[in-house]
């Protein structure tokens, strides 16, 4: 996965995250804020804007390796 394209959009509201997670809206707001600050996305109106796909691939891999 090398750098985000305009095309890599999740078009879902927090809510909609938080449901489809399984996590409180709270926590998804939180998450998705520090992922935000970090840069690895952006957030915006009824989506979220992936846009360091490697950064986001190395969060994923370092929570699977915590569990």
């Amino acid at each position: 996965m090398q750098g985000a394209k305009a095309t890599d959009t999740v078009v879902a509201s927090q809510q909609e995250l938080a449901d489809l997670s399984n996590i409180a809206l709270s926590k998804i707001s939180v998450y998705l804020g520090e992922m935000a600050k970090e840069g690895l996305i952006r957030l915006e109106y009824g989506r979220t804007v992936l846009v360091d796909l490697d950064g986001l691939q190395r969060v994923v891999e370092e929570s699977s390796d915590a569990h």
